[in-house]
């Protein structure tokens, strides 16, 4: 009973976080468009913002047989925190002073 519990509070949590994560992306293409080509250039970019996830996930599949999911796990985390130093990174040219 327990479990369930602490299934649906994750869930919840996940849903939320990537709604949050989803809006800052967004802000952030947005930034990078031109408002007389926005349409045209978001539909790119967004486009090229969703390829890498459809191509890296079907390998995912054969790294977990490969790592086990706790090395997967590890692997999928690191790469996040390698893209969030990135974003801190780049935070200056990212910003919207620079328009």
């Amino acid at each position: 009973e327990y479990r369930i519990m602490y299934l649906a509070v994750v869930i919840g949590l996940e849903n939320f976080s990537t709604g949050l994560a989803t809006s800052a992306f967004v802000a952030m293409m947005s930034l990078f468009c031109d408002r007389r080509f926005s349409g045209t250039q978001y539909a790119l970019l967004s486009s090229l913002s969703v390829m890498p996830r459809t191509l890296f996930s079907s390998a995912s599949g054969h790294l977990v047989l490969m790592l086990g999911w706790a090395s997967y796990f590890a692997v999928c985390t690191l790469a996040g925190l390698f893209a969030l130093f990135l974003v801190i990174k780049m935070e200056k040219q990212l910003s919207p002073k620079a328009y």
